[in-house]
């Protein structure tokens, strides 16, 4: 049996729990038995095969909109199951995580630890020692549990190459003085394997320190809605308008007051054409809210809020720009959602999606407003040009989804095996 074990809230509109959700399904499709402890939640996950332990939650803890579990770390670890578990996977790694981490030391079980978030980025948005007194219960628990392990002998597994490690680049190392970067350092370092779904993650952590013999970077598949493929196709009004859409959490580190800034330069020239459509929630929104009327755009700005995700593909078929700012993304999910529909994409971070390997798929500009503005101008003046960027930008993003890559299922395969007493021996493809 697998178990995954997140810090993020489930039905948060984000990358981590639609990887996750990803995951249980191909990890079901394979036969597998998998169990989800996560902050809060829904008792099933998608209506899938899969066993959810949510934890109760306190609000607004480590910083606005945080989601804390209230939990004991000895008590969850006497819950889990220990003769059915092969794997642990840890998708996130806070109080959760580090509690699931500690756990597979104890238990001599192999981790996998996903790096889904670019938690050292979020230093710029969020004070560092909040976080950490709300982490540092999990910490001592974690940290003794490494210590048990170290004193009985065990050490994660790190004697085969790994499972798509990533190729050799020349990673300029940066200073490690740094408070955050020793700590994720230290924690990534005791799982087996480092999973990194894209190779900004992947620069990030060999920059980080990480050993590379440590990390595998496997990209990760898109996951569709069953809604979208059989909801019939709406007609696109005809409103001589432009729509620009963004969809997310509104919090500060998806940077949406540059895509307000960007969107105050060109609304003069386009008053009444130029519409902007902001769908998510979060801690931010209500300044964000305040924010556009400050600077007079609010007329043309719609703060949807939070909406489910199977109820997306209207806005998405509305949309004639999909405008992502942020420049702390790992995978930039929205951005294949919005490609999948059709809808070209213009982002300030080329390495915040797989797309931007599909040359001239994505449109980008340097992350300041007037370049911005300039490149929407560009694209709203080039109908031909969006639309073969639109195309190709599609194409990549269904072939991803039909490809439904199942490496790291392999490689979780790969860890229970070779853990198992008398297993045979598995090659790496």
């Amino acid at each position: 049996m697998i178990w995954i074990l997140t810090d993020i809230y489930w039905p948060a509109l984000s990358g981590v729990p639609v990887t996750i959700d990803y995951l249980v399904k191909a990890l079901s499709a394979a036969g597998l038995r998998v169990g989800l402890v996560s902050v809060g939640g829904p008792q099933s996950v998608n209506d899938g095969p899969c066993l959810h332990w949510p934890l109760k939650t306190w609000e607004n803890v480590a910083f606005p909109g945080d989601q804390t579990a209230l939990f004991s770390a000895t008590r969850l670890a006497r819950q889990l199951p220990r003769s059915s578990t092969d794997v642990f996977v840890i998708a996130t790694p806070g109080r959760v995580g580090l509690t699931g981490l500690a756990i597979a030391r104890l238990r001599r079980r192999p981790a996998i630890l996903l790096h889904l978030t670019d938690l050292v980025q979020y230093r710029d948005h969020y004070p560092t020692w909040r976080p950490l007194a709300v982490v540092f219960p999990k910490l001592a628990f974690f940290s003794l549990a490494r210590l048990l392990s170290w004193l009985r002998g065990y050490r994660p597994q790190r004697d085969n190459p790994s499972h798509g490690a990533p190729r050799s680049r020349k990673i300029e190392a940066k200073p490690h003085l740094d408070l955050a970067n020793a700590l994720l350092r230290w924690v990534y370092s005791a799982a087996d394997r480092v999973v990194s779904l894209s190779q900004k993650s992947t620069d990030a952590l060999l920059a980080m320190g990480l050993n590379p013999g440590n990390l595998a970077e496997i990209s990760s598949g898109i996951t569709i809605p069953s809604q979208w493929t059989q909801e019939r196709p709406g007609a696109r009004p005809c409103d001589h308008t432009f729509r620009i859409l963004y969809v997310g959490r509104v919090v500060p580190e998806k940077n949406l007051h540059l895509t307000l800034d960007a969107f105050r330069i060109l609304i003069d020239k386009y008053n009444g054409t130029l519409l902007l459509d902001i769908v998510g929630g979060g801690h931010g929104l209500e300044r964000l809210r305040g924010y556009s009327a400050n600077i007079g755009v609010a007329e043309f700005v719609t703060f949807w809020g939070p909406i489910p995700r199977h109820r997306l593909a209207p806005f998405y078929r509305s949309a004639d720009l999909f405008l992502f700012t942020s420049q702390t993304d790992t995978q930039g999910l929205v951005l294949s959602e919005a490609a999948w529909f059709g809808v070209p994409c213009l982002v300030v971070d080329s390495d915040s999606t797989f797309l931007t390997k599909s040359q001239g798929a994505v449109f980008v500009a340097p992350p300041l407003a007037r370049r911005v503005a300039e490149a929407i101008e560009s694209i709203m003046k080039n109908p031909h040009t969006r639309a073969h960027a639109a195309q190709m930008a599609q194409d990549a993003a269904r072939q991803r989804q039909a490809e439904s890559s199942t490496a790291i299922v392999e490689l979780l395969m790969l860890l229970a095996g070779e853990r198992r007493p008398n297993a045979s021996t598995r090659t790496t493809p």
